[in-house]
């Protein structure tokens, strides 16, 4: 098993921001209805936009994981390019 080393120092100039399970384009409604989403479309345009809201440019946002659901890999990148900070998705 290979080992996963992150050094970071947060900072005001650069924070860092762990996320999991987004489930971006995820068509069950039993995920994104208890979110208070209307539509998977809603739930994924939701997040995206949260996490610009939150996330600066400098930021990082480190992903662990099941960030899409049956997305092709086209799709994957025209979503995370809506994203508008660092990221690192494992």
């Amino acid at each position: 098993m290979s080992k996963f080393q992150f050094d970071f120092n947060d900072s005001p100039d650069c924070k860092l921001y762990v996320v999991s399970d987004l489930h971006l384009n995820h068509k069950q409604e039993f995920l994104w209805r208890p979110r208070g989403f209307k539509s998977a479309q809603d739930h994924t345009r939701g997040l995206i936009d949260k996490i610009n809201q939150v996330c600066r440019p400098q930021d990082i946002l480190l992903s662990l994981g099941d960030p899409t659901l049956n997305t092709p890999p086209k799709d994957f990148d025209n979503l995370v390019s809506q994203i508008k900070c660092q990221q690192w998705w494992l």
